[in-house]
């Protein structure tokens, strides 16, 4: 072959590159979200429920419902509500649920979603968009997995898990369900070696059945200004006072493992403590051999990453598909 052929093949691959690149380039390339997972331990009061139907009893009510009559209100006073607006059961995952939740926040004096969508048995949150649906704005969107013994979610750290579990049992119509945070330690340490869990932070919000957060002490708030007046004779009333803006505290719990108690049944517990706390970089869990370590760092969780579309929205089968991954590491 002689010199011409090469610089004629060697003009060929350059044409071919410069192809690919110019092809390429002018893409908005969709990168990767990366997504928190939480995990949780489900439990029930119940003794006649099992917690393996638990994903078929949500489905099943779900599926001869529609959007309006899930809409679980906030509270009687406003019109703000929580709605699980899609959901699935997911396939090639024995007996697992896939669901969307979102909060609506009304606005102006429009307080309905449009009937094609109030109608239907759910919708997406694309479908959601499309509606234009003016009277509502999302304020607050996540998703969740269950396969009845534990529950993998994206909801956000700083929120307690209250939020699902409300209206999880508000749909199912009882009050039996109950799901508490998956606690683990770091290598190298065990959680007999805790042996004090200090709040930062006394109050923790605490969001009753019907609905919207109401602060609450493990001292109550009156109990602290009630105090305060008797320590200081001249304190005026206390009424109108945020105490937050003028005292401080810390609540320490002393803890011992008992000998006879399981590893297990010693997280539940630990988990249960962690239950109603939003920030878990306010709980420090004292090792008596490593020192402190924050509640984040007990919570179990998982970090994975995500496809998105060129919208930067992210593909929920792909999203799915992290979250089964997970829950099945949890059943190990």
């Amino acid at each position: 072959m002689g010199f011409a052929s090469y610089e004629y093949e060697a003009k060929i691959a350059i044409h071919r590159v410069l192809t690919l690149n110019e092809l390429y380039g002018g893409m908005k390339m969709a990168r990767p979200k990366k997504v928190k997972l939480r995990a949780f331990k489900f439990s029930c009061s119940d003794i006649k429920k099992g917690l393996s139907s638990l994903p078929n009893d949500i489905y099943g009510k779900a599926s001869i419902s529609n959007v309006q009559s899930r809409m679980m209100p906030l509270n009687e006073e406003v019109v703000d509500k929580d709605l699980c607006c899609h959901y699935m059961m997911v396939n090639g995952a024995n007996n697992t649920l896939f669901g969307t939740m979102i909060r609506l926040k009304s606005s102006g004096d429009v307080q309905h979603l449009p009937d094609t969508l109030l109608n239907k048995n759910s919708f997406t949150l694309t479908e959601l968009e499309a509606e234009g649906a003016a009277g509502y704005k999302v304020t607050d969107h996540y998703y969740y997995c269950t396969n009845g013994n534990h529950l993998v979610t994206t909801l956000r750290t700083g929120t307690t898990i209250k939020r699902l579990e409300t209206y999880l049992n508000w749909l199912l119509g009882t009050n039996a369900y109950s799901a508490t945070p998956v606690v683990q330690v770091p290598p190298g340490r065990t959680l007999a070696n805790i042996e004090s869990i200090t709040f930062q932070k006394p109050f923790v919000p605490v969001h009753q059945t019907t609905g919207t957060p109401s602060r609450s002490l493990f001292f109550g708030e009156k109990t602290i200004k009630d105090f305060i007046s008797n320590l200081v004779v001249e304190a005026k009333s206390l009424q109108d006072i945020d105490i937050e803006q003028i005292a401080s505290a810390q609540v320490i719990f002393k803890f011992k493992k008992p000998r006879k108690m399981t590893e297990e049944e010693y997280q539940k517990i630990l988990g249960a403590v962690m239950k109603p706390i939003a920030d878990q970089d306010e709980v420090l869990f004292k090792d008596k051999k490593h020192g402190t370590i924050k509640g984040s760092v007990i919570e179990r969780s998982e970090q994975i990453e995500v496809d998105t579309t060129d919208s930067g929205v992210i593909v929920e089968e792909g999203l799915r598909q992290g979250m089964t991954r997970f829950l099945s590491a949890l059943a190990d």
